[in-house]
């Protein structure tokens, strides 16, 4: 953050900052490293088909715990924020006047994918006895490689989001003789409408 004060005479002061925040965001399947494809490893052809899509594949039997990640991962987001604020504060005997204005900057990208390295699910449906419909188990669809949901996308999200806000600020506070005090003041704030592209 940089700021600065300019003061003109004793009774005001003209104190404005600048600053700047950067936030980073790499959310992976924990164990997987970056380029190593582990559903391909495992044995599940084309599992890992594009270079952000690296872990380990949904493998779930209806009825029992499964494996692989549960979220829609990596997600990669950066976001930064530029602010830029001025006061300006006047003292006259009993009285002070200030004023006030702050304007933001925000800038927002990510990159998410959904199921990008297969999900498979498996019902006992699949290994049914085909005379009652019945008596079928999930754990022996998974283990003859039968699922029975199999999906695979590659892009949930990637957004740039571009926007920014300004506010101002007015305050009129005055002291009589009484030690009484009347303050008065605005506020107002606008919001750019967020630009996507």
């Amino acid at each position: 953050m940089l700021a600065r004060a300019l003061r003109a005479d004793s009774s005001s002061d003209l104190p404005r900052r600048a600053g700047y925040n950067r936030f980073k965001l790499d959310y992976t399947q924990e164990g997987s490293e970056f380029g190593e494809p582990l559903g391909n490893l495992l044995g599940v052809p084309n599992a890992n088909q594009h270079e952000t899509a690296r872990a380990f594949p949904i493998f779930s039997p209806a009825g029992y715990t499964g494996a692989g990640h549960s979220r829609s991962l990596p997600i990669f987001r950066r976001e930064n924020t530029f602010q830029y604020a001025g006061n300006l504060t006047w003292v006259k005997a009993a009285h002070t006047v200030k004023f006030g204005g702050d304007v933001r900057r925000r800038q927002l990208t990510e990159y998410q994918t959904n199921r990008g390295n297969g999900r498979f699910n498996f019902s006992p449906s699949i290994t049914n006895n085909p005379e009652n419909n019945s008596g079928g188990n999930s754990i022996a669809s998974f283990l003859v490689g039968a699922p029975s949901l199999i999906e695979q996308d590659y892009l949930l999200a990637w957004v740039g989001i571009r926007g920014s806000s300004a506010a101002t600020k007015t305050d009129f506070t005055a002291e009589t003789r009484r030690m009484q005090r009347l303050s008065l003041g605005t506020h107002a704030s606008s919001f750019q409408r967020a630009l996507r592209f």
